[in-house]
This record gives C-alpha cells, structure tokens and sequence, in this order.
C-alpha cells in the first residue's frame, strides 16, 4: 500500500498544528495559575517529577520506535496478517512494559525526596504526589499505547492529535479550575491519571472505526520476533542516552539549586519545549512518509528529498534561535508581569544555543531512524548523556547554573556529528559527510551574523507598554533574517523547491478554508 504521503502530511499538519496551539495556550495559563495560586514551588515539583519518570519510561527500551519500524513494510506490501499479528505482540508488549514501570517506580518512592535540595510546600506529601503522577505514566502504555503506534505507521498522527486536543482542553480546564477555586494540588494531580486513561480509551474506538481490519490476533512468527528483539536491544542504549541526557539538567538544578530556581528554568525551558512542539509536528507530519519513500524507492529519491528537508530546516531552527535572543525576556515578563522571575542575559544567549544545538541534527536523525540503523552508533548517546552528567557537576561547582546548559550544548553538538551524521552518510547514502559539516557550520555562521544585526536592533526597542514594543521586536525578526534568507538564496534550487511547497500548502490550504 502507498501511502498518500503529501496528502497526509498536510492532514497530520494542520491538525498537529491546532494541537500544539492548544499544547501551548492552555499550560502557559495553567502554568500561571499554579504560580500565583499556590507558588513557584509547585510549578518546581511539576518539573522534577516529569524528568524523573522520564528516566523511568526506559522500560519501554526504545520500543515504539522499532513498532513503528517494523510496521513500514507489512503497510507498504498490505499485508493485514503481519499487521494484525504485530499489534497482537505489540498488545502483549506494551502491558508487560506499564507494569515494569510501576513496580520499578514503586521501589523508587522512598529515595524522591533526596532529589529535591529544598522548597518543598509544607502542605503536600512529595512521595503521595510522586505515586499518582506514576500511575498517569503507567497507564499511559497499558490504556492501547500500541493503537497509537498503528496511526503512526499509518501516517495518521492527525487522529492522534485530534484526540489529544480534546483531552488537553479538557484536562487543563478542569485544573485551572481546580486551582482557583480549591487551590489542591492533590486534586490537581488526579486529574493527570484520569485523562490519560480516556485519552487512550477514545484512540482505541476512533481507531477500530476507522481500521476495522487491524486488529490484534494471531501470534508472530518466531524470525519477526527475533528481528524487533535484536532492533530493541540496539534501541535500548539510544534510548537510555536520550532519556538520561534530556533529564539530567532538572536532577542536577533541582538538587544544587532547589525547585524555586528549577521553576524558573523551567519557565525558559517551557518555552523552548514549546518550539520542540511545533517542529515535532512538522516532524511527524513527514516521519512515516520518509519511512514508506525509504520502503519503495531509491536511496537517489530519498537523498534528494533529505537535501530539501534538510536546507529548510536549518533556515527554520536559523530564524526560531534569533526569535528566542530577541524576544525571551519580554515574552517572561509578559507572561509573568515580573522580573523577579528573569535569568539574565548571559543565561539567554546560552539557553538560545542550546535550541540550536539541539534541533539542528533533527532532519538527519529521523532520516536515520527510518532507515532502522540504530545498532551502529547504540553507544552515542549512553556515552554522551554520562559525560553530560559529569560536565554538569563539574561546571555547576565552578560556575553555576551557567554550566548545566554549557555542558549540554557542548554535548548535543559534539556526539551526533562524530556518530549519528557518519552512521547515516556511511552506511545508508554510502557518502562522505563532510559536506553535511560544511553546510552545518556556514549556516551556524549566517544565523550569527543575521542574529547579532536583529538583536542589535531590538536591543533599541524599548516601547511601553511592553506588548507593543514585543510585536515590534517580533516584526524585526521577521523581517530581516527571512528577507535576509530570500536575499542570499533566491536562485539556490533548494530554496525555489522548498518555497514552492509552502506556497502550494498555503494555496491548497486556503481553498479548503474557503469551501468550508
């Protein structure tokens, strides 16, 4: 089967994109609501436990990933056995998963309060709110985890995000209301297990309407078996690596700096994760397209279309960087109405760099992933989030928080191009990645150059009331590094392609609009 892959990557798009709308509107008002209700203490805990129980989520091995792999070639060839005989196993799988996670999160209660150096509220039980918050993460793979995995594959992550929409305007309503009128954060936290288990409950319905021929029957072969065990075992180290790496700066700020200082980080962090939102919906959007193109094509097609991909992203992560420089302080303040809440400048700069660092390999990684090469470079990220663990206890001794972010930058540049870039040049396009590195480093350069000439100038814009003198700023950004971006690379064919594509979407986009 082909997948209409344009088709439902403008789907996925569009409903990914009022998702994260949503993802980011309703937490920033809930975020706000805890903070001046109950305390920046809270908001702390919120933060700590969510890097924890990631940690805990290495139970599932890196699973997903190989679900979703393995089903790219049973979906492309249409065979509905080895579908129904996948999800059977997956079924299986996934259960076992949820219950390892809370048994092992159970053993681990009694140790949650030695991560937290001080500021814990006086009227909550740290270890009662760890244990509801871990029932939501458990439940969140027995409740049909391996239904979602099937859209995935599919190319419909739109249903997904319908659902998750509707669960997210729901959930967060019920707690802002629960904070302003009751101000209980234990009533608040109920609420997390609850959602999870509807939200899974309702992608198993909408998913047996629309696919009824998916179903989970019938046992899988021993030789498939073996071949999701080998990719999971390989999965496992990349997964420990990401999971510990992405964690780590929580763990460390919270038990060095206490939950009023991660609170505030998390702050600046909550805006970058809400950037990672947006680009993931422009990553999924394409992920089981680029896997099904990898099914049935040339590796000369699929390098063609990772060039184009790979061109866009770098001006995308290139602009949303200079955005971040430019505007961070006044979109805290904002948000907040007080400075008491602001890192300083330095701080800013570096928690910029590290979005940079951070997504600009993003293309390269997916391409990678789709193309299952996992077991070559397994290593990496163990390797990679072990010295970032170091580097952070070393550097926060010597220079503060400053060394958190330091380290992880130093990190997420070094590893993924002296592993991951060389795993997918040399053993799926059978390239030398130097060029990649060239197009890396001269586009790191024009993002600094256009970035130093935008934040020069809005340095400049001091207007009140600050709203004003921020739509101002935002203007700026637009318009000198994308007019800069149109300027420098008119006739680059990679820009005309990827301009093209967007003004068709729009075009395309905009018809539906009219007719509806």
């Amino acid at each position: 089967m082909k997948l209409e892959r344009e088709k439902n990557a403008k789907r996925n798009l569009v409903a990914g994109t009022i998702q994260r709308i949503v993802a980011l509107a309703l937490p920033f008002v809930l975020r706000t609501a805890i903070i001046y209700s109950l305390g920046g203490a809270y908001v702390g805990l919120n933060t700590l436990f969510g890097s924890v129980l990631s940690v805990l989520s290495l139970a599932e091995l890196g699973f997903g990933v190989a679900v979703v792999y393995s089903m790219y070639d049973p979906i492309a060839k249409n065979d509905h056995t080895k579908i129904c005989q996948l999800l059977s196993y997956y079924r299986k799988c996934y259960r076992i998963i949820g219950t390892v996670i809370l048994g092992i999160g159970l053993v681990m209660t009694p140790f949650i309060p030695s991560l937290v150096k001080s500021d814990i509220p006086d009227d909550v039980n740290i270890k009662i709110v760890y244990i509801i918050t871990l029932s939501s993460t458990a439940l969140s793979y027995v409740t049909f985890a391996y239904k979602g995995s099937l859209l995935t594959a599919l190319q419909r992550n739109d249903i997904t995000s319908w659902v998750t929409t509707a669960i997210t305007l729901l959930r967060d309503g019920i707690q802002i209301f629960i904070i302003l009128q009751f101000r209980n954060y234990y009533a608040f936290i109920l609420v997390n297990p609850l959602m999870t288990l509807l939200n899974g409950v309702m992608v198993e319905l909408i998913t047996r309407r629309k696919y009824p021929e998916y179903k989970p029957i019938g046992n899988l072969d021993q030789a498939s078996t073996n071949i999701i065990k080998s990719k999971v075992k390989s999965l496992f180290l990349v997964k420990v690596g990401n999971v510990v790496f992405n964690s780590v700066d929580n763990i460390v700020i919270s038990a060095f700096f206490g939950l009023t200082t991660l609170a505030i980080y998390g702050n600046y962090y909550y805006v970058i994760s809400t950037l990672f939102g947006f680009l993931k919906i422009y990553y999924d959007s394409m992920r089981a397209g680029i896997g099904n193109k990898m099914a049935l094509e040339s590796k000369e097609k699929v390098y063609e279309l990772y060039e184009q991909l790979f061109f866009l992203q770098t001006l995308l992560i290139g602009w949303m960087t200079i955005c971040l420089i430019c505007l961070y302080q006044d979109f805290i303040v904002l948000w907040l109405h007080e400075e008491k809440y602001l890192f300083d400048e330095k701080m800013v700069f570096l928690l910029a760099f590290y979005f940079y660092s951070w997504k600009i390999h993003d293309i390269a990684s997916i391409f990678k992933e789709a193309a299952g090469l996992w077991e070559y470079d397994r290593f990496a990220p163990l390797i990679s989030s072990m010295c970032n663990l170091l580097i952070n206890i070393v550097l926060v001794h010597v220079i503060g928080i400053y060394g958190v972010v330091i380290s992880t930058i130093a990190c997420s540049l070094f590893f993924p191009i002296c592993w991951q870039i060389r795993v997918l040049y040399k053993y799926y396009f059978g390239i030398p990645y130097k060029p990649y590195l060239k197009s890396i480093g001269l586009h790191a350069i024009l993002t600094c150059f256009l970035g130093s000439i935008t934040y020069y100038i809005c340095k400049h814009i001091q207007i009140h009331p600050i709203l004003i003198s921020f739509l101002i700023k935002f203007l700026v950004c637009c318009i000198i590094p994308l007019g800069a971006y149109n300027v420098f690379f008119h006739k680059n064919p990679l820009y005309i392609i990827n301009k093209k594509r967007i003004i068709r979407l729009m075009k395309i986009q905009g018809r539906r609009n009219v007719n509806s």
